[in-house]
C-alpha cells in the first residue's frame, strides 16, 4: 500500500519551493494551479464518459491520482538548466529522484518522466499516455488575463534589454505565435474547459487595438513598482549553505523589483548548473550585469566567482552593496579596502531587509 500522505508532504515541502528559484511566470504558484487543473481533470473524466456514445481507449485509461500528482508537481523542475530542453530535463530529473523509488516502481516512474517530457506546448508529437494529455491540457491554463501576464513576466525575464514598446511587441507576436488562429499550442483532453477559453483569447488577439491595450494595461501593472534591474550575487560553486538565504532575500526584492538573477535562490542550482556550458554562464551573466542598475551581493561563502563579478561591475561602473554575516565571516581586504564597494555587515535577516528598503527606496 502506497503512503500517499508522505509523497504528498515531499511534493509540498521538496519539490513544490523548487519553482522559487525560476522566473516570475513558472513560481510555485504556477506548479500549484497545474497539480490542481489536473485533479479536476481526472475528477471530470468520468462524468463526461457517461455522456459518450464512443471514447477512444485512451480516455478509458486507469488515472492513478498519486502518478498524476507527482508529473504535476516536476513537470517544469527541468527549468533550472534552461528553457530550451526544460521538459527532456525534467524528465531526467524525475528518473534520478531516489525518493520517488520510495513511493513508485521503475514504471511507474519511466511514466510519470514521460508526462512531464510530453508536456510542452510547442511538442509535435501527442503525449504518449494519459498522464502527460492531462499534465499538458493542465499546464495550458487558458485565461487571457494571466497569459498575457505570465507572457510579458518572461519578457522581462529573457529581454531586459528591451524598452516598453520593444516588450508589448515581443509579447503580442509570442501571443499569435503560441494561441493565435494558426498557433502552435495544442488542446489534448475533450472534457476541458480550455476550449472555449481559447476561442475567446483569440477574438482578443485577433483585435489589433484591443491586444495592444490588454498587453499594455500588463506591462503598466507590472512595471509601476518596478524601478531597478538587480543583479543579485551570491555563492554557486563555492558552496550553497546559504542557498535559502538568498530565495528569501530575492524573493524580497521581487515585491518591487526585477532581479535579472534570481536562479541564485535556487537550491539545486549547484547540481544542475551544468546544463549550460562555462562560456554560456558566463555571456548570460556579463550580460545581465550590463544591463543591470544595481549589484546586491551576500558573501559571507566565499565565492571566486562573485568577487569578479563584483570587480566586472566596479568597471563598468555599477553600484555594488555587499552584505555578510559579521557573526560567520570576515571579508577579504580586496572589498573592505576598496571604497568604490558598499559594505554592509549584519546579524540578523531583518537587518538586511531594513537596508534593502533604503538602497531600493521602498520605504
Amino acid at each position: 500500500m502506497r503512503d500517499t500522505h508522505s509523497l504528498e508532504r515531499y511534493i509540498y515541502e521538496e519539490i513544490i519551493p523548487k519553482y522559487s528559484g525560476f522566473d516570475p511566470a513558472h513560481q510555485e504558484d504556477h506548479a500549484l494551479t497545474v497539480i490542481r487543473q489536473a485533479e479536476k481533470l481526472m475528477e471530470g473524466r468520468d462524468a463526461w464518459l457517461a455522456c459518450q456514445e464512443a471514447a477512444e481507449e485512451i480516455w478509458k485509461s486507469p488515472i492513478d491520482r498519486a502518478m498524476l500528482l507527482t508529473a504535476a508537481a516536476c513537470h517544469y523542475l527541468g527549468l533550472i538548466n534552461g528553457r530550451d530542453r526544460h521538459h527532456l530535463d525534467s524528465g531526467i530529473i524525475i528518473r534520478n529522484d531516489g525518493r520517488l523509488r520510495e513511493w513508485f516502481n521503475e514504471d511507474e516512474i519511466e511514466t510519470i518522466a514521460e508526462a512531464a517530457e510530453d508536456h510542452r506546448a510547442s511538442g509535435k508529437a501527442a503525449p504518449r499516455s494519459i498522464y502527460g494529455m492531462i499534465v499538458a491540457e493542465a499546464d495550458r491554463v487558458i485565461e487571457a488575463e494571466t497569459i498575457i501576464r505570465r507572457t510579458v513576466q518572461f519578457g522581462f525575464k529573457n529581454y531586459p534589454g528591451l524598452d516598453k514598446d520593444g516588450h508589448i511587441a515581443r509579447a503580442i507576436l509570442h501571443l499569435h505565435e503560441k494561441y493565435g488562429r494558426n498557433g502552435y499550442l495544442k488542446l489534448w483532453i475533450p472534457w476541458s474547459d480550455n476550449a472555449r477559453q481559447l476561442d475567446m483569447l483569440r477574438d482578443l488577439i485577433d483585435d489589433e487595438e484591443g491586444v495592444r491595450n490588454a498587453v499594455t494595461e500588463s506591462y503598466d501593472k507590472l512595471t509601476i513598482n518596478m524601478k531597478k534591474k538587480i543583479y543579485f550575487a551570491g555563492s554557486i560553486r563555492g558552496g550553497r549553505i546559504d542557498a535559502d538565504l538568498y530565495r528569501r532575500i530575492i524573493s524580497y526584492m521581487q515585491k518591487t523589483d526585477i532581479v535579472l538573477t534570481e536562479h541564485i535562490g535556487n537550491p539545486d542550482l549547484n547540481l544542475k548548473e551544468q546544463g549550460m556550458r562555462d562560456f554560456e554562464i558566463y555571456d548570460q551573466d556579463t550580460a545581465w550585469l550590463r544591463e543591470s542598475d544595481i549589484l546586491i551581493g551576500e558573501c559571507t561563502c566565499p565565492s571566486l566567482g562573485v568577487g569578479y563579478e563584483l570587480a566586472y561591475a566596479e568597471k563598468i561602473g555599477k553600484p555594488c552593496h555587499i552584505f555578510y554575516d559579521r557573526t560567520k565571516a570576515h571579508l577579504s581586504a580586496m572589498l573592505t579596502g576598496n571604497p568604490y564597494f558598499h559594505i554592509h555587515p549584519y546579524e540578523t535577516e531583518e537587518q538586511i531587509y531594513r537596508v534593502i528598503d533604503t538602497l531600493l527606496q521602498n520605504q
